[in-house]
């Protein structure tokens, strides 16, 4: 195997030279550097994410594997090292830089990705159809081995965050879940020089550009390689044909953008619960840089093999799927799913090397519902953790008690890295903040709440700015996106930055989130969090403040719900009073059809027996599905919406 000799160019601390640090890995001495950047709270003047930090392990660890690719077929299973991971993201950094006509000191176009769950999101890579695996990654094959991983046939690019970094140009991802009016909605925020994306989605884009004033974008399609490609159309650029022309001496010759670090290199559209989605602006020190804390979250080590399961669409993704773990130097596990099933997710992480694995709660939900003790006997893994919604303490209690491992709640935002929290005792808290991250518990001006009493989670950005902590929120402008000063100014107040999410403190530094601060209640006076319901806390009081905070969850406790939504519904005696959606288990749907008042009075009953009476629903509603974002996040405005529709008639 050739390995590259591209030698990083360090700009970001003194310490260098990994070789002269006895016993310590490369992954532990860029975090040590990272950790010094964090305390002082100043990004250096220029830094690459891909340049500083990423072919570190390719120089030093070339042959260490950095992804590891899994069909389903262990027959065919692919890993690549970080030196081939390297050499194919230059290449495809090569043709960004020469089909957008990049120049030092332009303004940095916009590269938009509409791609699966495969590792396509990371960077470009030139297909070899014939092998059914991604050429030049296997350059030991030979010609008998012909024809072997064919059902990697829908391996069509790797890498691709990395070669935007390369280049300075700003990675905006997104889902395949995206219909063409989602398309469009980006586009013209973004006002792209690029989008990427597959053949199944090519007549989606051309849909979404129909409605667009031509602003010259380049529209460049990923062949499968599984069928015969069809004849493009519509100015559309076969990425294999062009890519293939880029020669071994351009990519030893590369030189990568010198990027400031405070230039924006990622654009997200976040999946909120209110409002069109917010275009969030990171910089390539603010993520780059900023999960350090999300390492540190995840408790990576460069030996782990760590499995992340979300969309390549989320921020959720770069968190966990490229920044944490190709910081410190672990491998990341992709699996191809079509859908994360209980029991496949269960048998890959006992059949594989997988150390550690973070998952949305409703998959640990899943899992622990299965009843067959020899799913949960997992060789290697050693830490778990739930992000993007609250985990139960039941789910919490049961993962443990099936597998030996603790599950960790996680929080974080697009807007910012993982929130650093020393692991919680209590199994309902994100934990106790430990200081890089500086939370406070605020009213909407920005004063801070006393113990045990709720208010906006934020974080003190004066006198020193956390290194994660995005840029700002963007608008559309007359030429491209500009920094919404007046959606800045609503989230920067004072000191702080308000995250939305509603939270307090027990008087241990324990913090307990109660919702967001959007969907919250207000019923004949009283303020109702929508998980005090979904998921109700009880406080227990001294005269000292809070000295113990339970979790009870109630209607997910109670054996008829699979899932609830808990919103606001218009009540003309008290304002809006608690309304519940419900999913019932198939047992419960036959009762339901039998009896459905009978069993809508029990449910209220449960609630008013496990929290005050003043919070329980209602109004319940029995429904097959519930809304969500491309995240997985219940989308409650729309439910909310729907019922002051309702209200209005």
């Amino acid at each position: 195997m050739r390995i590259l000799r591209l030698r990083p160019t360090f700009r970001f601390a003194k310490l260098r030279q990994f070789s002269t640090t006895a016993n310590t890995g490369l992954g532990d001495q860029i975090l040590t550097e990272l950790e010094e950047i964090w305390k002082k709270g100043k990004a250096p003047e220029k830094f690459n994410f891909s340049r500083d930090i990423f072919d570190r392990h390719a120089l030093h660890r070339p042959t260490a594997t950095a992804l590891w690719f899994d069909n389903g077929d262990p027959s065919q299973d692919r890993k690549w090292s970080f030196s081939e991971v390297q050499k194919e993201s230059l290449r495809s950094a090569i043709f960004l830089r020469n089909m957008l006509n990049l120049r030092e000191g332009s303004p940095p176009p916009y590269v938009l990705t509409i791609l699966s769950r495969l590792p396509e999101w990371c960077s470009l890579s030139p297909f070899f159809p014939e092998f059914g695996f991604p050429r030049l990654l296997h350059p030991q094959k030979d010609e008998n081995q012909r024809g072997e991983g064919s059902s990697h046939t829908k391996m069509q690019v790797l890498y691709l965050h990395l070669s935007a970094i390369r280049v300075g140009t700003i990675f905006c991802p997104g889902t395949t879940m995206l219909t063409s009016e989602d398309i469009e909605y980006r586009l013209d925020a973004s006002r792209a020089g690029m989008i990427i994306t597959d053949e199944e989605n090519m007549d989606k884009v051309d849909d979404a550009y129909r409605g667009l004033v031509d602003f010259g974008l380049k529209k460049v399609v990923i062949r499968t390689g599984d069928k015969k490609p069809v004849p493009l159309k519509n100015d559309w650029i076969d990425y294999h044909s062009l890519a293939e022309t880029i020669s071994a001496n351009e990519i030893d010759s590369f030189r990568h953008l010198d990027t400031p670090s405070d230039q924006v290199a990622q654009g997200y559209f976040t999946s909120g619960t209110t409002g069109k989605p917010k275009m969030v602006a990171h910089t390539h020190s603010s993520y780059g840089i900023g999960h350090y804390t999300t390492v540190k979250m995840l408790d990576l080590k460069e030996t782990d093999l760590h499995w992340n399961i979300s969309d390549p669409g989320w921020a959720k993704s770069s968190y966990s799927n490229f920044f944490a773990p190709w910081t410190v130097g672990s491998a990341v596990y992709i699996h191809q799913m079509e859908r994360f099933e209980a029991p496949k997710v269960l048998k890959a992480l006992s059949e594989k090397p997988i150390t550690t694995f973070c998952a949305p709660p409703t998959l640990y939900k899943s899992m622990v519902q299965e009843t067959d003790p020899n799913l949960f006997k997992f060789p290697k893994l050693r830490y778990c953790i739930g992000a993007g919604e609250p985990v139960s303490p039941e789910v919490i209690r049961s993962w443990q008690k099936n597998t030996g491992v603790v599950l960790h709640q996680a929080y974080g935002q697009t807007e910012m890295t993982a929130v650093d929290c020393e692991i919680s005792s209590k199994d309902d808290s994100i934990g106790i903040a430990n200081g890089f991250m500086n939370i406070r518990i605020v009213d909407d001006a920005g004063k801070e709440c006393p113990i045990g009493t709720e208010g906006q989670l934020a974080l003190r950005v004066k006198p020193v700015r956390p290194v994660g902590l995005f840029k700002g929120y963007l608008k559309k402008g007359a030429n491209g996106p500009e920094l919404d000063t007046e959606k800045n100014s609503s989230v920067f107040v004072g000191d702080v930055y308000l995250t939305g999410d509603r939270a307090y403190k027990d008087d241990s530094g324990h913090v307990f989130l109660v919702g967001r601060a959007d969907d919250v209640i207000t019923s004949a006076g009283y303020r109702i969090g929508p998980s005090e319901i979904e998921a109700s806390r009880i406080l227990l009081f001294t005269a000292a403040g809070v000295v113990s905070c339970a979790l009870q969850s109630v209607l997910q406790t109670h054996p008829s719900v699979v899932e609830s939504a808990v919103v606001a519904s218009p009540d003309p005696q008290r304002g809006e009073v608690v309304k519940a959606f419900i999913i019932l288990t198939p047992q419960y749907k036959t009762i339901a059809e039998k009896d459905e008042a009978k069993l809508v009075t029990e449910i209220q009953n449960f609630v008013k027996k496990h929290t005050a009476p003043y919070k329980y629903p209602r109004k319940v509603e029995f429904v097959d599905t519930l809304p969500k974002t491309v995240s997985g996040k219940i989308l409650r405005r729309e439910l909310k919406r729907m019922e002051y529709e309702k209200g209005k008639k």
